[in-house]
């Protein structure tokens, strides 16, 4: 049996590999959500603090929530953004995946720039599913996306299937 899918490399897509990334399971939004409350609801302790009690550990745990307040902004809004930009000519790739029976081949297009590789299910390091994609990880830093609505020959199930079959495959279902 021969499945295909295709992938385009534009903004949604490496933001949605960066997020992927770095939230892992968990929804990147509801975290963020999450976090932003819980930290304000530190500040305005940690502000209650200062101005009743001139506690000078307030100090200190007001500069800290910030920090986390900026790294959660940058990790959600910002890195999503560079890893974009750090494409350059490779952004908007476009790849055309065909899954046979033991091997998954990528064909790759980037303007002038096309390729062709072919890798044994045996190859892979993990796969990540969100509700849009497909993530497989050849490597830790080196990943396939494939966009779930462009699956043809066989259904997002079979294809699932067909690669957790794989041992010492790693699957995580991302659930958003």
């Amino acid at each position: 049996m021969k499945i295909t899918a295709a992938s385009k490399y534009d903004r949604k897509t490496v933001t949605a590999l960066a997020r992927v990334n770095a939230f892992k399971k968990h929804n990147p939004k509801k975290r963020m959500i999450l976090s932003t409350v819980l930290i304000s609801f530190i500040v305005v302790i940690s502000i209650y603090l200062l101005l009743f009690y001139d506690d000078h550990f307030a100090y200190m745990f007001l500069f800290l929530t910030a920090i986390l307040l900026l790294m959660e902004c940058y990790i959600y809004l910002l890195f999503p953004k560079i890893q974009y930009r750090s494409l350059g000519k490779f952004a908007e790739t476009c790849h055309t995946f065909c899954f046979t029976d033991d091997a998954l081949s990528v064909t790759s297009s980037a303007g002038e720039y096309n390729g062709t590789c072919s890798i044994a299910y045996s190859m892979l390091y993990q796969l990540m599913e969100t509700s849009e994609y497909l993530f497989i990880f050849q490597t830790k830093r080196q990943v396939y996306i494939v966009d779930k609505s462009t699956v043809r020959g066989g259904t997002i199930d079979e294809l699932r299937a067909k690669l957790t079959s794989t041992p010492g495959l790693r699957y995580i279902m991302c659930n958003y």
